[in-house]
């Protein structure tokens, strides 16, 4: 949370101008804050043109997932329920300041395991098709719970070794 914020991408810098917004509120209005950086959420009702989402019906469909860049690139993958958990300990708290925490599933994974994950969960065997990198994407991404955890009382539940299968039960009895 502490850390120089230096973002390669719109979307890391979007993230950044909101969190500017927070602190000048607070500094000019006394307005308490919490801001919680989500780290690549899923799960139930996840949008259809997000990642994970996309993986499943890809190989739902018996179609390669696209990975993109060389897939060990690693992401902090969070399911949903533990991103409701860190929301109500947030509301729980009374603060009086400006304050951000990481919120995250505490262990990174490559892409490459993430599609290998997919594919057992669903039983149909495809194979990824890499295609360049996308510009601006980061090469690792984990969150450090540490101050979460400190002051939140935050500790993630769902790994995703079992957030997979219950993502993929969901598409699957709720296919349009």
């Amino acid at each position: 949370e502490d850390k120089l914020k230096a973002p390669i991408s719109p979307y890391g810098a979007s993230k950044l101008a909101c969190e500017q917004y927070f602190h000048t509120y607070h500094h000019l209005y006394k307005i308490p804050t919490i801001m919680l950086r989500y780290f690549t959420v899923y799960g139930p009702r996840q949008r259809p043109d997000m990642g994970i989402r996309k993986f499943i019906e890809q190989v739902m469909n018996k179609e390669s997932p696209v990975i993109f860049g060389d897939g060990e690139q690693t992401r902090d993958f969070t399911y949903v329920s533990d991103i409701v958990e860190a929301n109500l300990l947030a509301l729980e708290k009374d603060f009086k300041g400006c304050e951000a925490f990481n919120i995250g599933g505490g262990k990174d994974i490559t892409v490459n395991n993430l599609i290998s994950t997919i594919i057992d969960s669903v039983g149909n065997k495809v194979e990824p098709k890499h295609e360049g990198p996308k510009a601006g994407d980061v090469l690792h991404t984990l969150a450090d719970l540490s101050k979460a955890e400190r002051i939140l009382g935050y500790k993630p539940k769902v790994s995703i070794k079992q957030g997979i299968p219950l993502m993929v039960e969901w598409v699957r009895q709720n296919k349009e």
